[in-house]
């Protein structure tokens, strides 16, 4: 890929960038669900610029690399999906400007043998478990993109910067795609994502191969009805302690179109899922959340604050043993009100008596004197 040289004007700007991206912002726009795409159209970087960078880090920008930082000072292209009634940041696509392109100082491991005069800088630090970094080599020509895991760990991903960006616009700046790329493990929700938005993608990189029928199965398996902006999303996640879970026809599913049995324990980890509470297989109310895999069955965190998603069923069950609790503190208290008014209306008759035997005394007493 050829980068031109030098700022130009608006309209040769538009088409750089159309060529720089392969029009990758029309075929998203044609996929179900996708809103708010957003391409950041950068300024060249002067010559200036890329010497003061070349001489404060003490090396050489490769050819291409120069080429492309003189067309557009960094890259940055970013997508969102729909998702009952909320806009959710999914795809980025991103390369530092120059000012960020940064070397980096930890030690680090590989297979390949590299000297001294091997250095790393930072291209992209938008991903869960690493970096992507840019590996120059003093007196080579050419540059090379790896993948820096958070353990110090590097993994080659393209040959060239050219190719790297290829493949950042393959993988439509999914989460993590150099992971996929890379053959690592997704998140679930990844995978999820991964599976409706790339099927084109090998299906064995996101879930296990004896999960899915591929005589019958689509190969979308997240639903995409769940993506119109007008419309409740159906069943996502299933909710523990569902009395009907066993009827066909009253049953919740999760994200693969899979029944999980009542009593089961779902936690999917870390990242953003949907939750709904449901009703004889029906669901009553979504919520996208994000859950912490530490929580218990019924319980997910969202944002800063514990909730508790569970089905109608047991909310009947919850409701009714709150009303028989309540209704015996109820009569335990109506009895000890009882037992007290007794108490004051017998300590009253015993009074008027002792008053009733004293004047009676009194009385006798006072006839003895007047026989006398």
């Amino acid at each position: 890929m050829a980068f031109p040289a030098g700022n130009f004007n608006d309209q040769l700007r538009n088409e750089f960038y159309r060529y720089l991206t392969l029009d990758l912002c029309t075929y998203l726009q044609s996929i179900q669900g996708i809103v708010d795409l957003k391409l950041d159209e950068k300024y060249g970087c002067e010559t200036l610029a890329l010497l003061h960078w070349e001489q404060l880090h003490a090396t050489s920008l490769p050819e291409e690399v120069k080429s492309f930082y003189l067309a557009t000072n960094g890259f940055e292209f970013t997508w969102k999906f729909r998702l009952a009634d909320h806009n959710y940041p999914v795809g980025k696509m991103h390369i530092n400007v120059l000012t960020e392109l940064c070397p980096v100082n930890e030690p680090f491991k590989t297979p390949d043998k590299y000297d001294g005069s091997t250095r790393l800088f930072v291209i992209d630090t938008n991903f869960s478990q690493g970096s992507v970094v840019l590996l120059i080599t003093k007196g080579a020509a050419n540059s090379s993109i790896h993948y820096l895991s958070s353990q110090g760990q590097l993994h080659q991903i393209a040959d060239s910067l050219t190719a790297y960006i290829r493949l950042m616009l393959l993988y439509m700046g999914l989460p993590d795609w150099p992971l996929v790329h890379l053959k690592m493990e997704l998140s679930y929700w990844n995978k999820q994502l991964y599976a409706y938005f790339a099927p084109y993608l090998s299906l064995s990189n996101f879930m296990k191969l004896e999960e899915v029928d591929s005589r019958t199965a689509p190969v979308n398996v997240l639903d995409k009805s769940i993506f119109k902006a007008n419309k409740t999303p159906r069943m996502i996640t299933v909710m523990d302690g569902h009395k009907n879970s066993n009827h066909v026809d009253d049953h919740c599913l999760d994200f693969q179109n899979v029944t999980i049995p009542s009593g089961s324990t779902y936690i999917p980890g870390s990242d953003p899922c949907v939750l709904c509470l449901c009703e004889h297989g029906k669901n009553l109310w979504c919520q996208a959340v994000r859950c912490a895999a530490s929580e218990d069955c019924l319980f997910y965190t969202t944002g800063k604050s514990c909730c508790e998603f569970i089905c109608m069923d047991r909310v009947v069950e919850v409701i009714c043993g709150f009303c028989l609790l309540s209704l015996l503190m109820i009569g335990v208290f109506v009895y000890y009100l009882h037992r007290k008014n007794r108490k004051m209306a017998t300590g009253i008759s015993m009074n008027k008596s002792d008053a009733d035997v004293a004047l009676v005394d009194h009385s006798s007493i006072y006839e003895k004197k007047v026989k006398i």
